[in-house]
């Protein structure tokens, strides 16, 4: 039995059903092909690190074996990765089917989405402003080699803006309260 709604989302709510938009369908959509991709792409390390031999470290010395070897390390972060992946592709379907958990689920992903690439923007200026690129100056590199340094610099910092702008707007959209209203229960209309 779903629960009833506020009295102040109620007077929210058109009368009848609410359209679906499309804009929550596509949205749906994208993020089921992310999590396929998702799946596949730790299916791939999984494989890769059953192939991977012990032995490859054999000939260090054991005072510089790392504690953890690299084909498990590896094992833990596809198995990581798949799981979040399969709960991703879970949540789509949700959203698909209109379940308010899955909205607030994008919405609190889309916003570490944004805390994360601030976190990255912040990174980069350090690094491109502060360390490397003026320290290439100082080992007499070739020029070239600092504009593409630059360039790559730029590049990163126009992707990573625009990918902020897209997850802002996708978590202002998940907000907005026409496509909320997707998402809630309309309370019965009395005995039908």
């Amino acid at each position: 039995m779903t629960p009833a709604l506020p009295d102040t989302m109620r007077a929210d709510l058109p009368p009848g059903p609410v359209p679906r938009s499309a804009f929550v369908t596509v949205l749906g959509w994208l993020m089921v092909a992310g999590s396929f991709m998702g799946i596949l792409g730790s299916l791939a390390p999984l494989a890769i690190s059953g192939l991977m031999s012990p032995a490859l470290l054999g000939d260090l010395p054991p005072d510089m074996q790392p504690p953890v070897s690299p084909a498990t390390l590896l094992r833990i972060l596809a198995l990581v990765s798949l799981l979040s992946s399969l709960y991703t592709l879970y949540a789509s379907v949700a959203l698909l089917n209109r379940r308010n958990w899955a909205r607030r689920f994008f919405v609190a992903m889309f916003a570490l989405g944004i805390v994360c690439n601030l976190m990255f923007l912040a990174s980069l200026g350090l690094l491109t402003f502060e360390g490397a690129l003026p320290a290439l100056d100082t080992l007499g590199l070739p020029p070239a080699l600092g504009l593409m340094l630059a360039a790559a610099a730029n590049f990163f910092l126009a992707s990573t803006l625009l990918t902020t702008a897209l997850l802002w707007w996708w978590v202002h959209r998940l907000r907005a309260p026409a496509t909320r209203a997707e998402f809630l229960t309309h309370p019965p209309a009395g005995p039908t």
